[in-house]
């Protein structure tokens, strides 16, 4: 998947693909700032998801950080959305008991988010930074906690805790993560001290250490599925603040088996090169040729649309087992090496949890073959039959259908087994491959279940000698 710069999973599921292919990284960057204010709810703060009227107050903070920075950097940002968010978070801020839901970090994350946008609680911070040092810090999420009250307090002003934010921690990463909702990672912690550091003090002798632990972290594992988002997100842009805007690009050009491609002209504004390459996951060789040496170092991003045949993620249980069956309405078994053009079947997915705690922010993601439609139950279709209504349907909290996959987010309790049910019609006749299901925790890649694709899905009727995979 293509990612704009400035990248909130959580509100910003994804950007339209047209646009992604086409335009300036900046053009990225404000289509993904009017998504998140489309989400802006009437009373001025953000849900987790689209459509949400109930807003939060982790969400809220975060989009505000983020509309923050893009207005410093020029981009638009309404006034007045701007505006009714602090408001919003500004009366919400303490109001986490029967209140809006706290979901995120510390809550002293909200209250640095408050002083920089020139809404300062000191009284209150202060006092909550005082029971937290009464206290020993016993976990990373404590230490995160005072790092951002002592940051709410510098940047409203008070400078008394500034030695104490420029002493940097730079011990040894561990690698467990929370999935449940504080979305606490070792890595989040220090790519969002990194950025809050870099927001008070600019760049600096005393934090390239930190810098450096960052960066590391991210070249642990080469796969991006292996992190979290709030990881990816709070390390990437951390790790853009404190390189600042890079010199000026030199000449250059894209070789791809020998043969020069020409940079997309739409998309070389500021000295930023692109290139698209159709089918580029065949090439045998992949050179930039530069015209002159740079003053300093240069970066190639390469990203990739679609799916290789060669590459495949592994498939079992790791925390979540996943299995899936297709039925006909009648509720007889479907073999998918015998469908006709037309066809309505009904998938079924289930997903167990065995361990002995709650999984929370699972995302279970079925990807269907080209010759499928998935049945929209938003549009009336699809209706689940009788025989279905045995399965009680997962209580999840959000469903997002796209034209090639179904994807449903929710969390599964200890030793839970769920079970979802949905609609599809086939619509074109071939011989297809379907792609893997899968279900994982979002906030913690260690936990999840996926199964391998299955070859073969044949459909019969006009055109069936054509092969398309």
């Amino acid at each position: 998947m293509t990612r704009p710069l400035l990248y909130v999973q959580d509100l910003l599921p994804m950007i339209d693909p047209d646009l992604l292919a086409e335009g300036t990284i900046d053009d990225k960057i404000q289509a993904g700032i009017d998504r998140l204010l489309s989400m802006q709810t009437p009373s001025g703060g953000f849900g987790i998801w689209p459509g949400d009227d109930e807003p939060v107050l982790f969400g809220t903070a975060y989009v505000i950080h983020l509309l923050l920075d893009a207005k410093d950097k020029g981009f638009k940002v309404p006034d007045a959305a701007l505006a009714d968010a602090v408001t919003w978070l500004d009366h919400n801020a303490e109001n986490t008991d029967g209140g809006p839901k706290f979901r995120g970090t510390h809550p002293g994350y909200v209250e640095y988010v408050l002083a920089r946008a020139g809404k300062p609680h000191a009284a209150v911070v202060t006092k909550m930074l005082a029971d937290e040092l009464a206290k020993p810090a016993s976990t990373g999420q404590d230490v995160e906690g005072r790092y951002l009250l002592m940051a709410a307090l510098q940047a409203s002003g008070d400078r008394r805790y500034e030695k104490a934010l420029r002493t940097l921690d730079v011990s040894d990463l561990n690698w467990r993560r929370a999935n449940d909702w504080s979305y606490y990672s070792d890595l989040r912690r220090r790519g969002l001290t990194l950025a809050v550091y870099h927001e008070l003090f600019g760049t600096s002798a005393e934090g390239v250490p930190l810098a450096d632990l960052v960066a590391r972290g991210l070249r642990q594992h080469k796969e991006s599925y292996r992190y979290t988002t709030q990881e990816l997100m709070w390390g990437v842009s951390s790790l853009g603040k404190w390189v600042g805007k890079g010199a000026k690009m030199p000449g250059a050009k894209l070789v791809f088996d020998d043969k020069t491609v020409a940079a997309s002209k739409d998309r070389s504004k500021g000295g930023e090169l692109a290139w698209q390459i159709g089918a580029g996951s065949r090439a045998q060789s992949l050179r930039l040729d530069l015209d002159a040496a740079p003053a300093t170092p240069l970066a190639l991003v390469v990203t990739t649309e679609g799916i290789k045949p060669d590459v495949a993620l592994p498939t079992g249980a790791h925390g979540l087992t996943v299995d899936r069956q297709w039925y006909a309405p009648t509720g007889d078994p479907v073999k998918l090496s015998d469908l006709e053009l037309g066809q309505l079947v009904y998938v079924e997915l289930i997903v167990g949890n065995g361990s002995s705690d709650r999984v929370e922010n699972v995302a279970i993601v079925d990807r269907i073959p080209a010759g499928w439609e998935i049945e929209n139950p938003r549009l009336g279709r699809g209706a689940l039959p009788d025989w279905a209504r045995d399965r009680e349907p997962w209580e999840a909290d959000y469903l997002d259908l796209k034209d090639d996959r179904y994807m449903i987010f929710g969390g599964i309790d200890a030793y839970e087994t769920v079970h979802v049910l949905y609609a599809v019609r086939v619509v074109t006749a071939g011989s297809f491959t379907m792609p893997g299901m899968w279900a994982e925790a979002m906030y913690d890649p260690e936990i999840w279940g996926r199964e391998p694709p299955i070859e073969n899905v044949n459909v019969s009727g006009p055109w069936e000698g054509e092969i398309l995979r």
